[in-house]
């Protein structure tokens, strides 16, 4: 299999544990009512009175992405499991940055930019090593 498919897979599976995680956060601290976010001020509004805990939830989620990305990615191909973790955590880890540059988050959350990437490297480097 080639490693473009095996990235592919693996930062479709990361990005759908990322929004499993966002969603769940959703439910258990919604929207306030009349907060649009489309409207880069109202959500910069409601991210500043964000509990900590919520947080929390969206960086873990932003760092399950590239593991979860990363042991899918490997599993296809576990002879090339590490490379492809690397890619697939530098990859989220791109988008996070991209995220972290349009919405504004807590100073803090730049830290889960070397974490998705160490993150990705470790998964792949596990799973090819279980071979």
């Amino acid at each position: 299999m080639t490693r473009g498919f095996t990235v592919t897979i693996g930062l479709v599976v990361g990005i759908i544990a990322n929004m499993l995680i966002v969603q769940i956060s959703m439910v258990l601290y919604p929207i306030p009512q009349g907060v649009d976010v489309s409207d880069p001020s109202q959500l910069a509004l409601w991210m500043a009175q964000m509990p900590m805990s919520q947080m929390m939830l969206v960086f873990a989620a932003h760092c399950t992405q590239a593991a979860m990305g990363a042991f899918a990615g490997g599993w296809v191909n576990r002879s090339k499991a590490q490379r492809t973790g690397w890619m697939v955590g530098t990859i989220s880890a791109t988008f996070s940055a991209l995220n972290l540059t349009q919405i504004a988050h807590p100073e803090c959350f730049w830290l889960e930019i070397p974490i998705c990437v160490v993150l990705g490297g470790i998964v792949g480097r596990l799973l090819q090593g279980s071979e």
